[in-house]
């Protein structure tokens, strides 16, 4: 019996002639497949197929002449899929197809190296992309910033008139949602109404200079205008920190090679003693790094720190749903984190009534 099925033996007959070379499918004990070189009559057992060479004195791992070189074409870089046929800086042959190295903790996701547990076009697997006004956090999607889930929506239940101070609190037809009640007329902090909802439109990234006006991910709204955080810079349309992000490493468009880390704004091949931890092919200390607190792709809200490995919010504040909250009026973390009120109850004091 002739054992010709991996595809990409079927290519070696065609191409062995050229480069002088002579291979055989040998006789298996009566089955197509092998596990050992016991199984097949002559010959070595590789992937699963008995074959045999002749006259190059190869072994079962590397069974194949190219030139003088023993080689795997299903493994070997500088031969995958064919004699000499070199995968490029970077990458490495997998079943004979050269593939993207990418860098500890990040998972190919088709030619882009992503970290799913951040990434929020891949988050928690390839393809898992997020919602509007969602981010990926731990390789889930949660809302972000101050807004909250509603019914599937992301909605800001500090301004929402249909969830205003919660989800499912609506205000009357005359009232607006400011700060999280219902009023007839917006509260100072918030004067300008937008859609029903008192906001400021000097910080409310939903709103920021306008009505409707919504910010980027990753940005704020610093006196109507849309900027990125502190320690941020913008380069190409995304706030990257260029201390530690592999493809702007201490300057915008500078990539480091594939199996470097960014450090300090520079290319280095292992994280320095000071930020010993890899996340996303950067370096940080999770004892102090507000983009990575305690593990990687926890973030701090603007209005906390990391000290010890927690985000630590204001005294008067608590860090609930990656954000910081009032507990003695969210009436989703009322008193404590997901203590959440009944749909006609107030937190007042920490205390639903």
């Amino acid at each position: 019996m002739r054992h010709t099925n991996l595809p990409y033996l079927r290519a070696l007959f065609l191409v062995l002639p050229f480069f002088g070379w002579t291979l055989f499918a040998s006789s298996c004990n009566n089955s197509s497949a092998c596990q050992f070189d016991t199984d097949c009559f002559q010959g070595t057992c590789l992937q699963g197929t008995c074959l045999l060479t002749s006259n190059n004195n190869c072994s079962a791992e590397r069974p194949l002449l190219c030139g003088e070189t023993c080689i795997n074409l299903l493994s070997d870089p500088a031969h995958c899929g064919g004699c000499n046929k070199a995968c490029a800086a970077g990458e490495s042959c997998v079943q004979a197809q050269c593939t993207k190295i990418c860098a500890q903790g990040q998972a190919l996701c088709g030619q882009e190296c992503v970290d799913v547990t951040t990434s929020d076009k891949h988050c928690g697997a390839c393809g898992r992309s997020c919602g509007k006004d969602q981010a990926c956090v731990l390789g889930e999607c949660r809302c972000s910033g101050t807004l909250a889930l509603c019914a599937g929506q992301c909605v800001d239940v500090q301004a929402d008139p249909q969830n205003c101070g919660g989800c499912g609190r609506g205000c009357g037809t005359d009232e607006f949602c400011g700060w999280g009640r219902c009023a007839r007329v917006c509260p100072a902090p918030t004067p300008t109404q937008c859609f029903g909802g008192c906001v400021s439109t000097n910080s409310n990234p939903l709103h920021c200079g306008a009505c409707g006006k919504t910010c980027a991910p990753g940005e704020r709204c610093s006196g109507g205008q849309c900027v990125c955080p502190t320690g941020k810079t913008q380069c190409n349309g995304a706030c990257v920190d260029l201390q530690s992000d592999l493809r702007n490493c201490g300057a915008c468009g500078k990539t480091c090679e594939a199996g470097s880390l960014c450090a300090n704004g520079a290319c280095v091949p292992t994280c320095p003693p000071a930020t010993p931890t890899t996340c996303l092919g950067g370096c940080f200390n999770l004892q102090n790094s507000a983009e990575h607190c305690g593990r990687c792709g926890v973030r701090c809200p603007s209005s906390a720190s990391c000290q010890s490995g927690l985000c630590i919010c204001q005294s008067d504040r608590l860090f609930c749903d990656s954000r910081c909250i009032d507990p003695k009026t969210d009436t989703l973390h009322c008193g404590a984190c997901n203590n959440v009120c009944g749909s006609k109850q107030s937190c007042v004091g920490g205390v639903c009534q």
